[in-house]
C-alpha cells in the first residue's frame, strides 16, 4: 500500500469522526425528541440533549482528535512527532506504549483547552453580559467540576479507544481490500 493510500485512509477517517462528532453537536441532542428523555435536563436543566448527550459528543471530539493528530502526522511529516524507527505507522509494536501516551496527552491538551474555553465562556456571560445563567434553568456550560472530570474522561476514552483500535483490526485484510482497488 502507498504512503499516498494510507494518508487518504487516515483522511476518509477523519472526515468520518468529524462528521459523526458535528452531526451530534450541531443536532444538539434535539432530533426525534431523544431531549425529552433526560430527566437531568427536564428537572436540573444541566446540559442540553439526550441523556448522556455531553458524554457522547466529548466521547466523539476525542476520537476525532486523535484521528487528527495522526492525520497531521502523516500529512505534514515536519509536525510528526511519534516514534518511528523504520515503519509506516505511528502506533507501531516497538514504539506503542510511547506513542500511544503521546497521542492521549496530546488529545488531553486540547480537551483541556476546551474546558477553558467553556469556563471563560460562562465567565464572560456572567461577569462581561450579566446574564443570569443560574435561574430559571441552569444553563451554565460548566455545571461544575463533575461535568468538567466527566468530559475530560470522555475525551481521553475515546482517544484511548482511537489509540488501541488500529491493534484489533486485520491488517492483511484491510491491506488485500486495498490492493483489489488498485487492480480495478
Amino acid at each position: 500500500m502507498s504512503e499516498t493510500q494510507k494518508t487518504s485512509r487516515l483522511g476518509g477517517l477523519l472526515i468520518t469522526s468529524t462528521s459523526a462528532w458535528g452531526f451530534v453537536w450541531f443536532v444538539n441532542g434535539n432530533l426525534v425528541g431523544w431531549m425529552e428523555n433526560s430527566l437531568c435536563f427536564k428537572y436540573l436543566g444541566c446540559n442540553v440533549g439526550f441523556f448522556g448527550y455531553d458524554a457522547l459528543v466529548h466521547f466523539l471530539a476525542g476520537i476525532m482528535e486523535a484521528v487528527f493528530i495522526l492525520w497531521l502526522a502523516k500529512k505534514f511529516p515536519k509536525f510528526d512527532f511519534f516514534s518511528q524507527p523504520n515503519t509506516d505507522s505511528p502506533l507501531t509494536e516497538k514504539n506503542f506504549l510511547k506513542n500511544a501516551v503521546t497521542l492521549i496527552a496530546l488529545v488531553a491538551l486540547l480537551s483541556i483547552g476546551w474546558e477553558f474555553l467553556e469556563f471563560g465562556y460562562d465567565q464572560a456571560r456572567i461577569n462581561v453580559f450579566h446574564h443570569d445563567l443560574l435561574y430559571p434553568t441552569n444553563s451554565l456550560r460548566q455545571a461544575g467540576n463533575a461535568d468538567t472530570m466527566g468530559d475530560l474522561f470522555f475525551s481521553l476514552l475515546g482517544a484511548a479507544i482511537m489509540t488501541v483500535a488500529p491493534k484489533f483490526f486485520d491488517k492483511k485484510r484491510l491491506t488485500a481490500n486495498a490492493d483489489n482497488l488498485e487492480n480495478i
